[in-house]
């Protein structure tokens, strides 16, 4: 009896499942044609949710497609067509001055400013444009350029957006989009958060104008407050105008948002990367400024690596002497780098580190203890919001997620460096090949296995709290985006090759080709894509296995396969790719402040060709001051057309301010 029981429960079981499975595909058969396409997903869900048919299909389109497009309208037109008007108006105001050392970090907008203009000839040029805007306005109205949605997205969007139980959010890594249940993120968010050592609670944010006088005596300190005419300094007016909305004092202080990205290429249970946005916050203004300025710092340092093309280069390079047998490439990352870093250290490390800049480019002579000052400022009022009303400080380490703070711990690293290279080379107990540093991972390569683990020991014992971990070591080493070997040639000889490194977790979730991008934007990113795979790929045969499964996995997104094979052939040889980088075009100090034409991207302007409206005719452009107005870059045009895109999954679902309430029991522990 037991026995049969057992067997229809089975029964039962398995006949639900496959009754689940008829509707799911009814459900699937339902959806809109565009969704047919896309084969891969590319979801992490660790949440107890379980998505419907057309959540999963919504969320599967990826953070940054574009499911709603702008409406067309004839005042967007005009609107960006002022605006146009008012940049000539401005860069003829200024003709004569000199902009050569205009620091951008400190330029305080003001929206007020709409001078006339005077010249005959640029007067022409804008009622040319306007005369070509309003035919093309006329020839394809607003109401005739529509791209209809299908309703189920938007629908499906809102009902995700008021699941109060979830949260949608970014895998770390760029890996995708990760589905969380609210109160997992919050109690990962707390754990982190809960650690007094790092962070403690505020219960009464600093008023602004107590921030405010700070700021004054901190510039008056260094005679920055005012200028030779008494009046408030650049640099006072860049930082204090942050404070004020309209010309009017904001009451409460604008602070980061804490939010977390989750790591889903590490093993479970899951943990959160933790991310401070800074934008718009109190100190935003002040780290912009500091990263600009110290950036020429950090570009001296020996180990400094600006990118993979930076390594290429000097792979090449290595490439033209001789390695043995015994050769052996090692890379490390530094642990927790940014949160280890002990903020007196690094600002005494900074102070020094300007102090020789300063001492090798005299012509330059920053101000050492203003900068140092000011980086102390932001590094210690690191105030963020998590909660309702919840703030946070953090105390230890740098202030993740404002803009200086990975150059100051990379000037602090490379003061570590420096005494690394000048207390143990010099003195023959430590040699290599080669070393770079990309924030806080490390390749290098040495002479044998003695001397990388030298290196590893010696490094480790200069700062306790900076600690090296070994993540390869031999003959292989994978290193941001790429893997780098050492490989035999059929000269017998060892050189160094390269390929294309993708984590396992990798989604692949590339933009769908139905995305309300502009399709030029969809187009030079599977071409530039190809382009990074055949620059980084120095064996062909790697190349071509890359590229047939780049082409399955944009298949799996939608695309045709004879419009991404037609994509892939116009990819030039990596030798010519290889000399790009090798002797990179510079550009004229000119294009750092081009004419810039900004619009919306709507479906009317996919029907008129607002390129061809502002181009400039012979006779403007010749004239004495179209040459010193509108300067014509090489193979391009006079004005460059940009095009704002509207909202995207990742700005309609996701959110750096979690502002709930936090639990009881959680809010008590912050309270205390």
């Amino acid at each position: 009896m037991a026995k049969h029981k057992h067997k229809h429960n089975r029964r039962r079981k398995k006949a639900t499942k496959i009754v689940k499975q008829i509707r799911k595909q009814k459900a699937i058969d339902k959806l809109p044609k565009i969704f047919k396409s896309i084969t891969n997903k590319g979801l992490h869900n660790i949440s107890k949710k379980i998505l419907t048919v057309k959540e999963e299909a919504v969320l599967s389109l990826g953070l940054k497609f574009i499911p709603i497009p702008q409406p067309s309208s004839d005042q967007d037109l005009d609107e960006s067509l002022e605006a146009f008007r008012r940049s000539l108006a401005i860069r003829l105001h200024f003709i004569d001055e000199d902009n050569s050392s205009f620091d951008r970090s400190l330029h305080v907008k003001n929206t007020t400013f709409n001078p006339p203009i005077n010249d005959v000839t640029i007067n022409s040029y804008i009622n040319t444009i306007k005369n070509r805007l309003s035919a093309e306005k006329l020839l394809h109205p607003a109401d005739s350029c529509i791209i209809r949605t299908p309703r189920m997205i938007n629908r499906t969007i809102n009902r995700i957006k008021n699941n109060t139980n979830i949260i949608i959010c970014a895998a770390d890594k760029n890996l995708g989009i990760c589905i969380a249940d609210r109160q997992w993120y919050e109690n990962e968010a707390l754990r982190q958060l809960t650690n007094r050592t790092l962070y403690e609670p505020i219960n009464t944010l600093p008023s602004v104008r107590k921030v405010v006088a700070q700021i004054k005596r901190l510039l008056g300190n260094h005679s920055m407050l005012r200028d030779s005419n008494g009046n408030f300094s650049k640099h006072c007016n860049a930082f204090i105008e942050w404070f004020k909305q309209n010309g009017i004092e904001i009451k409460i202080l604008p602070t980061g948002r804490f939010y977390l990205t989750i790591k889903v290429h590490k093993d479970p249970p899951y943990k959160g990367r933790p991310i401070i946005a800074s934008i718009g916050s109190f100190t935003y203004r002040i780290s912009k400024y500091l990263d600009n300025i110290l950036q020429h710092v950090l570009r001296t340092y020996p180990g400094y690596l600006v990118n993979t093309d930076h390594l290429l280069i000097d792979i090449n390079n290595i490439n033209n002497t001789h390695l043995t047998n015994n050769t052996t490439l090692y890379s490390s990352d530094i642990s927790d780098m940014y949160p280890s870093i002990i903020l007196e250290k690094g600002l005494t490390c900074l102070k020094n580190a300007i102090n020789k800049y300063n001492y090798a480019h005299p012509y330059s002579q920053l101000q050492t203890d203003f900068l140092v000052d000011l980086t102390s400022f932001v590094l210690r009022n690191n105030i963020f919001q998590f909660g309702k009303n919840t703030y946070w400080k953090q105390l230890l380490g740098t202030a993740m997620g404002t803009p200086v703070a990975v150059t100051f711990s990379c000037i602090y690293i490379g003061e570590l460096e420096c005494q690394l290279f000048d207390n143990f080379m010099y003195n023959n107990q430590l040699s290599f090949i080669y070393y770079r540093r990309y924030l806080d991972d490390i390749i290098a390569l040495h002479y044998n296995n003695d001397n990388a683990t030298t290196l590893h020991n010696i490094f480790n014992s200069i700062e306790p709290s900076i600690q090296l971990k070994i993540t390869h070591q031999g003959n292989h080493v994978e290193f941001m985006d790429m893997q780098v070997s050492l490989v035999t040639t059929n000269m017998n000889t060892l050189q160094l090759a390269t390929s294309i490194y993708q984590k396992p977790a990798n989604s692949y979730q590339y933009i769908p080709p139905f995305s309300n991008h502009r399709q030029s934007v969809l187009k030079n990113t599977i071409i530039q894509e190809f382009k990074r795979y055949r620059l980084k790929c120095s064996n062909d045969m790697d190349y071509n296995s890359l590229k047939t499964l780049y082409t399955q996995r944009l298949i799996a997104r939608g695309y045709k396969e004879d419009y991404v094979n037609s994509l892939a052939i116009t990819i030039p040889d990596r030798h010519t790719l290889l000399q790009n980088i090798l002797q990179p075009h510079v550009k004229p100090h000119s294009d750092s402040n081009p004419l810039v034409f900004i619009t919306t991207n709507t479906p009317r302007q996919y029907k008129i060709n607002i390129k061809k409206i502002l181009d400039v005719p012979q006779h403007i452009s010749d004239s004495i001051v179209g040459q010193r107005i509108f300067k014509k870059r090489p193979n391009s045009s006079a004005v460059i057309v940009s095009y704002k895109k509207t909202k995207t999954i990742r700005q309609l679902l996701t959110r750096s301010l979690y502002d709930y309430e936090l639990q009881p029991q959680l809010q008590q522990q912050h309270q205390q």
